[in-house]
C-alpha cells in the first residue's frame, strides 16, 4: 500500500514455470524522491477503468467562467443550489447526478445523444433534454442549431478512458478503447502472468471480478491450459468483429452491459478454469435492476434484494417498485 508504481517491465529472466519475471520500479508515496526496484513472478493490474476521467475538448472551454467538474469529483448536490446547470452525457452517472442536482438547482439541462427508445421514459420531465453542446462562451453553452443557454456550472458525465501509464512501452496498445493483446479481457497473450482486472465495462463488478480472481489464481498455479497465442489472438479478434457486426462502435470492445453477454463471458472463463459459473440469480437481479431503472428511475436506488436460491431472489423494498412480475421464479413484485 501507499506505493506509486513507476514502471512494470518484463525481464528475459524466467521463473521456474518458464514465464518471464517482472521488474517493478516504484516509490513510497511519502518519499517520491526514493526510487526502488524489485522482481516479481507475476503482476496483477488492478487499477480498473474508472480512474482516468475523460473530458472532451470543446471549443471555448477555456473562456467559460462558471464551475466545471467531471462526475468523478461530484460529491454534494447542495453545491449547485440556485444555479443553472448543464450536464454533458447522460448514461448512469449523468442520469443520477442530474436528478440529484435538480433537487437544488434553478434549472438542469442534460445534453446527450441517446435515442428516444433507449432513454428511460420515467426520467423526470422537469429536467430539460438537449443535444450535446458544441461550443462554450464565458457564461453559456451553444448547441448544434446555434441556440444557446446561459449556465452557471457544467458537469461532465463523459466517462473514463483506460490508462496504464506504469506499463513498459510496447506491452499493450489502446486504440478506440480496445486493449490488445488481451485474451478474455484479462490475460496478456504474450505474457500470461500479466493479468488485468477491471477491463470489462458494465456488469456486476464484485461477483464477476471474484470469478476472474479464481481464474487468475488457477492460471498462475498451472491448472489452466490456455490455447496457443495464435488461437487466442484469432478468438479475441473474432469476438471484436462480432461486436462490430452487431452495430457496436469500436469503443464497446470490452462492453458487457447488453443482453446476457456478461453471463456468456463468465461461462467461458469458468469452463476454461474448471469451476462452476455464477448462479443465474446474478443475471436475473441485473436484468431486474436494469428494467426498474428504465421504468422507475426515480426510485432505482431504493431497492434491496435478498438472494433466496441459485435462481431466485426477493425484493425487500417492494413499496418502491413498479407493479409487475419479476424475472425471478414465482416472485411477484407489488
Amino acid at each position: 500500500f501507499h506505493t506509486h508504481v513507476r514502471n512494470v517491465q518484463p525481464l528475459k529472466e524466467v521463473s521456474e514455470n518458464g514465464k518471464s519475471k517482472w521488474l517493478l520500479t516504484f516509490s513510497p508515496v511519502n518519499q517520491m524522491s526514493e526510487v526502488k526496484q524489485e522482481k516479481f513472478d507475476a503482476v496483477f493490474v488492478c487499477n480498473g477503468h474508472d480512474s482516468n476521467p475523460y473530458i472532451p475538448d470543446i471549443a471555448g472551454m477555456d473562456e467559460f467562467q462558471g464551475r466545471k467538474i467531471h462526475s468523478k469529483w461530484f460529491r454534494f448536490e447542495e453545491h449547485f443550489d440556485g444555479l443553472k446547470v448543464a450536464v454533458l452525457g447522460c448514461h448512469f452517472s449523468g442520469e443520477d447526478i442530474s436528478m440529484l442536482v435538480a433537487k437544488f438547482a434553478k434549472k438542469v439541462i442534460v445534453c446527450h445523444r441517446r435515442k428516444t427508445e433507449e432513454f428511460p421514459p420515467s426520467f423526470p420531465k422537469e429536467i430539460e433534454q438537449r443535444p450535446p453542446f458544441v461550443r462554450m462562451t464565458k457564461d453559456s453553452v451553444v448547441f448544434p442549431d446555434g441556440s444557446s443557454e446561459k449556465v452557471d456550472a457544467i458537469i461532465f458525465c463523459t466517462g473514463y478512458r483506460y490508462s496504464f501509464p506504469f506499463l513498459n512501452d510496447g506491452l499493450i496498445t489502446i486504440k478506440d478503447e480496445r486493449i490488445e493483446p488481451i485474451y478474455k479481457h484479462m490475460v496478456h497473450i504474450e505474457h500470461q502472468n500479466l493479468i488485468f482486472f477491471g477491463i470489462p465495462r458494465q456488469l456486476p463488478y464484485f461477483p464477476h471480478f471474484h470469478e476472474m480472481a479464481k481464474f487468475a489464481i488457477k492460471l498462475l498455479a498451472g491448472k489452466i491450459t490456455l490455447p496457443s497465442e495464435e488461437e487466442m489472438r484469432a478468438e479475441s479478434e473474432a469476438e471484436y468483429q462480432a461486436r462490430l457486426k452487431e452495430g457496436k462502435p469500436p469503443i464497446f470492445a470490452h462492453y458487457m452491459g447488453d443482453g446476457h453477454r456478461q453471463t456468456e463471458f463468465n461461462a467461458q472463463i469458468a469452463k476454461l478454469g474448471g469451476f462452476e459459473p455464477l448462479s443465474p440469480v446474478i443475471q436475473m437481479i441485473w436484468d431486474d435492476v436494469m428494467d426498474e431503472r428504465y421504468m422507475n428511475i426515480i426510485n432505482t436506488h431504493e431497492f434491496d434484494y435478498l438472494v433466496t436460491g441459485p435462481s431466485s431472489y426477493r425484493c425487500l423494498t417492494p413499496s418502491k417498485a413498479k407493479s409487475r412480475v419479476s424475472k425471478a421464479e414465482n416472485v411477484v413484485r407489488k
